[in-house]
């Protein structure tokens, strides 16, 4: 399931292609994955906020991290 959630969101953001010589497929995009590590506290609340939306645990901590940065941003903007 995860898999398939990755290749849709990757699908979404790039290009697609089926590169025989490696019998893969090829997905270009402009996002750069992000490892963390998380306390496996955060991981259940996460996988059950994923649940709950229908979203996986990368798309829940994405949008907060978006989310934070959209307001740091606004916050840093006011101050200038």
């Amino acid at each position: 399931m995860e898999l398939a959630d990755f290749i849709k969101r990757s699908a979404k953001q790039g290009r697609v292609r089926y590169v025989p010589e490696y019998e893969a497929l090829s997905i270009e995009s402009e996002e750069e994955l992000l490892p963390v590590s998380l306390s496996v506290d955060i991981k259940k609340w996460l996988r059950k906020k994923g649940e709950q939306t229908g979203k996986s645990m990368q798309d829940i901590a994405a949008e907060i991290l978006e989310e934070v940065y959209q307001r740091d941003k606004q916050r840093i903007n006011k101050v200038d």
